[in-house]
């Protein structure tokens, strides 16, 4: 506030500064430094506050936003005549002013947003099974990380990492350092998601990430739901045909009515191996027990 009318001196429209189309123009402001008083000038009033922005103690002076056009295209927003001025180190105050000198102008990172379009073949997400889900990452040969988030109160959004294995299964990742960003020839056609995150009767949300690691420019999202807990044979409820899925699983004999991944079941991390844990939890299941893993949710 003392750098603000009326304790310090801003533009007239205020510390925001004027639009001048295309230009947003005098940010900022200063403090009374040469010591006015309401009997000189209306503003500036304000008594000068010492120790902002010292070395290494960086002020935060100014925020805001910027509608980018929705052309293809890169956009930058740039600062320019950056100026500022600091109160002399030997100067204690106690004179008629406070003398002041230019600061240096360090590095300027200026703001660049890059307008890319949007993939021929947006991705898709389904359900693969009760702890797995199935995503498409779509056309197109630019990289991009995929990022999952329960549709749940407390849930949050995870990342996948690499898909490997005979399947192409790959396990959702908390840190966005561990993400994959691969191109969709190299995610495959479907990459199957598994991890403690997927469980049963749980909507999930799709946000395909085509911007660079560590800044996401995220496309719009899809959603999906999986299936109660033993819903193995894609029929709700579970029944008898479920219980005869798992068995055909573990004789390794799946149809694509009875698939790995919806019989596929315990574990915290499943691994796409269907024995008699899978077996004995879908007895569970049609005995209408509830899924015993933890969730993402509160």
């Amino acid at each position: 506030s003392n750098f603000v009318k009326p304790n310090g001196v801003t533009n007239p429209d205020g510390y925001g500064g004027t639009v001048i189309s295309p230009v947003l123009a005098q940010v900022g402001g200063s403090q009374n430094t040469f010591k006015n008083d309401i009997g000189n000038a209306a503003f500036p009033t304000g008594t000068v506050i010492t120790g902002v922005a010292w070395p290494a103690n960086p002020a935060l002076l100014a925020t805001g936003w910027i509608d980018v056009p929705l052309a293809v295209g890169e956009y930058t927003l740039s600062v320019t005549n950056l100026a500022a001025t600091v109160i002399q180190d030997n100067d204690d105050g106690t004179g008629d002013f406070w003398a002041v000198e230019l600061a240096g102008v360090g590095v300027i990172n200026n703001l660049t947003v890059n307008v890319v379009p949007l993939p021929a073949d947006a991705p898709t997400l389904d359900a693969a099974g009760s702890r797995y889900l199935a995503i498409s990452p779509g056309g197109g040969t630019d990289p991009l990380a995929l990022q999952v988030s329960p549709t749940c109160p407390g849930g949050s959004s995870s990342y996948v990492g690499p898909p490997s294995g005979p399947h192409n299964v790959a396990r959702l990742v908390s840190d966005p350092v561990d993400a994959a960003f691969l191109s969709p020839a190299a995610w495959g056609a479907t990459v199957y998601v598994t991890g403690p995150d997927v469980i049963p009767t749980t909507g999930y949300r799709l946000e395909a990430d085509i911007g660079v690691a560590g800044s996401a420019n995220l496309l719009p999202p899809v959603n999906t739901a999986t299936p109660t807990w033993g819903e193995a044979s894609g029929v709700a409820p579970v029944d008898i045909d479920d219980l005869l899925c798992t068995l055909a699983g573990f004789a390794e004999l799946f149809t694509p009515q009875c698939t790995l991944f919806g019989a596929d079941l315990t574990g915290f991390d499943p691994n796409q191996l269907i024995d008699i844990d899978d077996v004995i939890a879908m007895l569970g299941a049609f005995a209408a027990d509830p899924y015993p893993g933890p969730t993402p949710c509160e």
